[in-house]
């Protein structure tokens, strides 16, 4: 498993606890409306706070390993002749 951490921090523009988002704008003057998690007390914040967000990403990477097979190639005959050459072996 690979993760990522950054944090980004935000201005709060505004607060809507009804339906539990904010406006944030960041460093390069963007604003976006983000949901806020059950956990968070909105009471505790107010229009004009700095808030740090804390992203995490992650990826699990799952590969199979083929197995191996033990069969004679195609090319090989039980005979002992050479499909490719079409020569007996001796």
């Amino acid at each position: 498993m690979v993760a990522d951490m950054y944090e980004i921090v935000a201005s709060v523009k505004s607060i809507d606890s009804a339906n539990r988002t904010a406006i944030l704008q960041f460093s390069d003057g963007q604003t976006r409306t983000v949901h806020v998690r059950p956990d968070v007390d909105l009471s505790r914040y107010k229009v004009g706070d700095s808030v740090v967000i804390r992203v995490t990403q992650r990826c699990r990477c799952l590969s199979k390993i083929p197995e191996l097979r033990h069969e004679k190639p195609a090319w090989l005959s039980t005979t002992g002749e050479s499909r490719v050459l079409g020569a007996r072996a001796a």
